[in-house]
């Protein structure tokens, strides 16, 4: 299967660091921001960037989300939207609060660029893949957007110790899993998530693995934790 490569590890890594500068810029912590290669100028991508900050609790070291915005739409070009989706993850998500120029030494910043967007099965996951693929999924008058490492991150989460046994045994669980954490109600036979419009989209990721340090690109659906399902895709 060809996957979703939008952009080259070189450009990941220049988009990673322009959306860290557009961060600190605005913090007055540097007075100039990052230049992107002109090969990105005029690509329309869908992108979201995402925030966690380094915690000590209580001897482990962890990483939480301060912040995450973004949209599986392009809404202007790739420059102005990776810049909107950077400052609003720091500043304008109501979630965490703003980001403090005290807290930017221990975040690290991920980007994800969405793109293909199509109508998908919920009931079935034909052809969806864990850690690729991220989902649209109806809620009320709008529709949730799920990332892919927020899935498999959120189910990881729920076991401790899992010791290299995969989180999800097979689609049945994995599509549980989706309705557990999407549905508020219980969900049925006439949930508008399973018989509503249900869209995935492919992704590719870039994330920093220490603050301002290396950026690798994330490739979780190469994981053989994933393998039992994704052979199957």
């Amino acid at each position: 299967m060809e996957h979703f490569k939008p952009l080259s590890l070189e450009e990941g890594v220049a988009a990673v660091r322009f959306a860290r500068s557009v961060i600190e810029s605005r913090l007055g912590l540097t007075r100039s921001i990052g230049q992107l290669p002109p090969s990105l100028s005029s690509l329309r991508l869908g992108v979201w960037v995402t925030l966690e900050k380094i915690v000590n609790d209580r001897g482990i070291i962890k990483r939480v989300v301060k912040g995450s915005m973004g949209s599986p739409y392009p809404i202007n070009r790739f420059p102005m939207d990776l810049a909107l989706a950077a400052e609003y993850a720091a500043f304008n998500d109501r979630r965490h609060g703003p980001l403090m120029e005290a807290e930017v030494d221990r975040c690290v910043l991920e980007i994800t660029l969405a793109g293909n967007i199509r109508e998908m099965d919920l009931k079935s996951l034909d052809g969806f893949i864990p850690g690729f693929h991220g989902l649209l999924v109806r809620s009320g008058r709008s529709l949730k957007a799920v990332l892919p490492q927020r899935l498999i991150e959120e189910k990881l989460a729920e076991r401790e110790g899992y010791q290299g046994i995969p989180p999800f045994k097979d689609k049945n669980e994995l599509l549980s899993f989706i309705c557990n954490k999407l549905v508020v109600n219980e969900c049925g036979k006439n949930c508008e998530r399973c018989n509503g419009p249900v869209y995935m989209y492919d992704t590719q990721i870039f994330y920093e693995l220490e603050p301002r340090g290396a950026v690798v690109e994330r490739m979780l659906y190469r994981n053989k934790l994933f393998s039992n399902i994704n052979q199957k895709s």
